[in-house]
């Protein structure tokens, strides 16, 4: 099972750096990974919808409207980081993410799904894992080596460790189905 602990010691491994005994240890190298933590993982989290961060939720409308443009205003939960879908299909609806953790939209309702910031590290799928590493290593990288060849090299080579992992996440999914009916009345 994923700990921050063992997620920090692959990042060490890809810098050839030796390994820490707890995140929590207080040396230089646990502290540096320590204070970056949330940031990086939440951003990883937020690059794609990770089917063990996918809720749903139906939204409160709050009594506060747009001024112009949409109709209504709804609160997004707490531990939203990214909306990725309003409605039963995706793109079924017009909605835009605004100040203060608010949907804005013309729907009476607002159900959505979205990707929640999860921080039970045993939750992680190992497609995540080896990202969310594989990311604080890069990140880390000058800071802990010196060297800005590597750094630049794990930056340059991430997005394919991440379309790796994202492609892995992808197969515990079912088939996605598709009706043409639009399609064919439109050649009618």
């Amino acid at each position: 099972m994923p700990s921050k602990t063992s997620i920090v010691n692959l990042a060490l491994s890809r810098l050839g750096q030796p390994p820490i005994t707890d995140i929590d240890e207080g040396t230089v190298t646990a502290d540096k990974f320590k204070a970056v933590w949330d940031d990086i993982r939440d951003f990883v989290l937020a690059t794609h919808p990770w089917n063990f961060a996918v809720k749903r939720a139906s939204l409160a409308r709050l009594a506060e409207t747009p001024d112009f443009k949409w109709s209504y205003y709804y609160q997004l939960p707490g531990d939203c980081l990214r909306v990725t879908q309003l409605g039963e299909q995706e793109d079924e609806y017009l909605w835009e993410i605004e100040a203060e953790g608010k949907l804005a939209t013309d729907e009476a309702e607002a159900n959505i799904e979205y990707i929640a910031r999860i921080t039970e590290e045993g939750r992680y799928s190992p497609g995540f894992v080896n990202a969310l590493a594989y990311r604080l290593a890069a990140e880390k990288c000058f800071d802990l080596t010196g060297r800005l060849d590597l750094a630049k090299n794990l930056l340059q080579l991430w997005p394919q460790e991440l379309a790796a992992a994202i492609s892995f996440d992808s197969q515990e999914k079912g088939p996605l189905s598709f009706t043409c009916e639009a399609w064919l009345d439109a050649r009618r």
